[in-house]
């Protein structure tokens, strides 16, 4: 009996893929339990550090962000900020797409979607970019933790479904009496920013740092030190820890 259900479920799949291909069927109605159910929307934050020493990294953003666009899935909302020297106190995403959840007849409407969120990025990205560089007291320090904390404050990105955190960046940050451009941090540096009440809660939050390489000619050795710290400082925070890599694969 067990066999024949089976059997019955692999065909119903079989002939709802095809009517699918046709645009007769919406996968989305076939009973999740046949395997055909397309993946659960996802809340994305992406945030780019501009900062001095990264205006060369900013071009491969802006491409890993377009190419994300292009990947993107029905029902994703994808956000994107800014890291600088106010990336708490002074904050606003420079773009936000909430990508359909119905895909339209062949894919066309989602297809339609990604495209015009593609051209709004650019000129979003643009635009912003522009201001910041010409207001380089903006740009000269990095607060990697404040924007951390921004991020834990978010409650509805933080109850969302799926809830990814992707930040493109060296890892230098630099203020609220850290620099991680002059030194290599440590134990104690974690520690220091504990007791600064600088450690956010990202429980639940899946988080991932890309785009690191060693800008301001840091060593090799303190690059990777500061590839091990962030993952220290993201598992003290709770967060489903992801990739820490200088490509954009992240994305």
């Amino acid at each position: 009996m067990l066999n024949r259900m089976v059997g019955i479920s692999v065909i119903i799949a079989a002939l709802a893929a095809g009517l699918h291909a046709t645009g007769a069927v919406d996968l989305k109605a076939v009973p999740k339990e046949l395997g055909l159910a397309g993946s659960e929307p996802r809340h994305i934050i992406v945030a780019a550090d501009i900062t001095a020493g990264r205006e060369g990294e900013l071009p491969k953003d802006f491409d890993g962000v377009q190419k994300l666009l292009e990947r993107s899935s029905p029902g994703d909302r994808i956000e994107v900020f800014l890291i600088h020297s106010r990336a708490e106190s002074s904050q606003e995403a420079i773009f936000t797409a909430q990508m359909p959840d119905d895909e339209g007849p062949m894919g066309m409407a989602f297809n339609r979607a990604k495209k015009n969120a593609a051209q709004v990025f650019k000129e979003r990205w643009d635009e912003n970019i522009g201001l910041f560089l010409e207001n380089r007291h903006l740009v000269g320090q990095t607060d990697l933790f404040g924007f951390f904390r921004f991020v834990s404050q978010r409650t509805e990105f933080r109850k969302s479904n799926k809830p990814v955190l992707i930040v493109l960046t060296d890892g230098q940050e630099v203020g609220d009496g850290f620099n991680f451009e002059r030194s290599m941090p440590s134990d104690h540096e974690l520690k220091m920013v504990k007791r600064a009440e600088l450690l956010p809660d990202l429980g639940g939050v899946s988080v991932s740092l890309g785009g690191m390489t060693p800008t301001h000619s840091i060593s090799n050795q303190h690059w990777r030190k500061l590839q091990s710290w962030w993952r220290m400082y993201l598992k003290e925070a709770g967060a489903e820890a992801g990739a820490i890599t200088s490509d954009r694969s992240v994305l």
